[in-house]
């Protein structure tokens, strides 16, 4: 092996790891950044199936809250749905790490 390829192998190593690095990490904040949209988009296509959504809103934002006893990392929401021509307003709470529907309760009025 030449010395201009000992050289070339030299720098192409660690710019390979660098990059490999940098695509994994970005791979990672993209899927947390996305997380809680799917997670919301699961619950929204469920609910679909009772009626349809006139409204609904969702906090991207990790909270914890107190479920049973347990403290859970998750985020809220809440959807208005039309179910059998009346006006329902339902809450939920989603739990992160199992990311399933931790929380469910239907309120008595729509908001």
């Amino acid at each position: 092996m030449s010395k201009k390829e000992n050289n070339t192998i030299k720098w192409l190593i660690p710019v390979a790891i660098s990059s490999a690095i940098g695509y994994t990490a970005y791979r990672i904040h993209c899927y947390k950044k996305e997380l809680p949209k799917r997670l919301f988009q699961q619950v929204c296509n469920s609910l679909k199936q009772r009626g349809n959504i006139q409204n609904s809103w969702f906090d991207c934002t990790l909270k914890s809250k107190n479920i049973d006893g347990d403290l859970i990392s998750g985020y809220e929401g809440g959807v208005t749905l039309i179910e059998n021509n009346k006006t329902h307003y339902y809450e939920f709470f989603i739990d992160k790490k199992t990311r399933e529907v931790a929380q469910f309760h239907k309120k008595q009025k729509a908001e």
